[in-house]
């Protein structure tokens, strides 16, 4: 079992950011990304999207409001 959990903790903290989310553009990630802004202590927004079969792709919800901060995804 490998992750790159530690390396990306450690790399989200370099970047000295002061206000900001994870997020998970799609719900295959949610839990990961979950777990993240726990070790991180800070917000998590998950994004719910539907794809149709032209290519289209839009938001239909989140959880979360990022409005004016950070967010790492």
């Amino acid at each position: 079992h490998m992750s790159a959990k530690e390396l990306i903790i450690s790399h989200i903290k370099s970047l000295n950011l002061k206000d900001f989310v994870m997020a998970s553009a799609d719900q295959g990630r949610a839990k990961q990304v979950q777990k993240l802004a726990d070790l991180l202590q800070v917000d998590s927004a998950f994004i719910s999207k539907r794809r149709y079969s032209d290519g289209t792709v839009v938001a239909q919800a989140a959880n979360s409001d990022v409005k004016g901060r950070a967010v790492v995804i």
